[in-house]
């Protein structure tokens, strides 16, 4: 009896002992979990790597390693170096399809370049050039349809990771932004009512869909969400402006007049409104009052061409018929916007103005 206990007594010391054993495996793993705390990646990748190399891709190394690209990658979105983000977590989600930080993550990515894209072509819509604007805003409608179906699949995975939520509330909003710009209001609505559910206090969706309602001549729908957005930032200019201009579309310009008044007294460089306030006096027969804020916008902004098609309208009324010719000849040759070159096309024809096209 007391052999065969001695045996057990055996067996038992040699498990906890084998259990103590370190394995090569495990020791490159810990080298790699020192590595990853120091933020030396490179480093870390070289250790989990030799560990799948000797326990194969199902281990714990497997999934170590996907946590280094994805912090990573992180760490690059940090700095904004979108596409070195990307090809991080792009690793990340190759070795840990499950990982719901790295869709996260990978979102954020697509979405700082498609903020980027949105921004460029802001800037080549503003220099003139309409067909390289749209081909600009095509990438960013891209980049954001990226970055939403990652945060999706990340919320999908974790539908505790705030981050991911809030993302993708700005993905919509983004995106709503260049379909606005695109003049597509059906697409730009349906993404920034998305935005707005997922999250409610920011400000610029609701001046967002407040300006796509108003493209869609919805001024009824436009100017509770303007409304809203004035209650939330009372000194957003633009939500003024906006809201003067949802005032114009529906002709009660003794609310759009004020509104448009304190975004100019807010913004004074903003040329938007007044060239939308020059448009109020247009329309109530304030000829002279329109000049000045037509003139006053051009000034601001000499590339405006609505402000050059409403100044000729404003002198075709007034009998000035040089100068209403001259304005539409320069939205002509400002702008390839269709609906902008169809109205000076419309004016000279009125004039007696012969066209080669």
């Amino acid at each position: 009896m007391r052999r065969i206990f001695s045996v057990i007594l055996f067996f038992c010391v040699a498990l906890v002992l084998t259990s103590c054993v370190t394995s090569p495996a495990s020791e490159l793993m810990k080298q790699g979990d020192s590595y990853l705390v120091q933020k030396k990646w490179d480093e870390a990748v070289i250790q989990y790597q030799k560990a799948i190399a000797l326990e194969g891709t199902s281990s714990k190394a497997s999934n170590r390693l996907a946590l280094v690209y994805n912090n990573h990658g992180w760490s690059y979105n940090e700095q904004a170096e979108w596409d070195q983000a990307l090809a991080e977590l792009n690793k990340a989600i190759e070795e840990d399809p499950a990982l719901a930080a790295a869709y996260n993550n990978r979102g954020r990515a697509y979405n700082g370049k498609g903020q980027y894209a949105l921004v460029n072509a802001i800037q080549i819509l503003d220099s003139g050039q309409y067909d390289p604007a749209i081909a600009e805003l095509d990438k960013a409608i891209d980049l954001y349809t990226r970055a939403i179906a990652d945060l999706n699949q990340a919320n999908k995975l974790d539908p505790k990771l705030s981050a991911a939520s809030n993302n993708l509330a700005a993905s919509y909003c983004d995106r709503g932004h260049a379909y606005n710009i695109k003049r597509h209001w059906d697409l730009a609505i349906s993404d920034l009512t998305m935005a707005i559910n997922l999250s409610p206090d920011l400000v610029y969706v609701y001046n967002n869909r407040g300006w796509a309602y108003d493209g869609n001549k919805y001024y009824q729908l436009a100017i509770p969400d303007l409304t809203k957005t004035i209650e939330l930032d009372p000194n957003l200019a633009l939500a003024y402006n906006n809201r003067g201009w949802a005032y114009n579309g529906k002709k009660d310009y003794r609310l759009a007049i004020p509104d448009l008044t304190m975004a100019i007294e807010m913004d004074p460089n903003l040329a938007l409104a007044y060239n939308n306030r020059g448009w109020a006096y247009h329309e109530t027969e304030q000829y002279n009052l329109a000049l000045a804020d037509l003139n006053k916008a051009i000034e601001l902004d000499p590339k405006l061409a609505v402000a050059y098609l409403n100044r000729g309208i404003t002198y075709y009324y007034k009998g000035m018929r040089a100068e209403a010719i001259a304005d539409f000849n320069t939205v002509l040759a400002m702008t390839k916007h269709p609906e902008l070159v169809w109205s000076a096309k419309q004016m000279l024809y009125l004039l007696g103005v012969g066209l080669s096209n």
